[in-house]
């Protein structure tokens, strides 16, 4: 991938900026009146406000085919061992709580 006409690209849509932010104040919270205007201002400036996000979206692409590291199906001993620490704990909390309302 060639970075100049993204970072060309990029450029061009920081130079609009100021007139986007003219807009937005213009219309307030018309939502569709500023997107069709952006737009507008985009087609008329010969922008693509998505050109620079092609190398995102080829790093995701490359990520979905990356292989998923599943979870092993028995827990290690590390876990077992939280997991009963977490159970003892909760059980002598029960046993406070119940010999404080008794």
């Amino acid at each position: 991938m060639n970075p100049v006409p993204q970072a060309e690209s990029t450029m061009a849509v920081q130079s609009l900026k100021p007139r986007i932010e003219m807009m937005k104040a213009r219309y307030g919270d018309d939502q569709a009146k500023i997107k069709r205007e952006t737009n507008f201002l985009y087609e008329q400036a010969g922008v693509n406000p998505l050109a620079g996000e092609a190398r995102v979206a080829a790093r995701l692409q490359e990520a979905r085919r990356m292989p998923v590291r599943e979870q092993p199906l028995v827990p290690s001993f590390a876990q077992l061992r939280l997991s009963g620490w977490l159970l003892r704990m909760t059980q002598q909390a029960r046993q406070r709580r119940l010999q404080r309302h008794a």
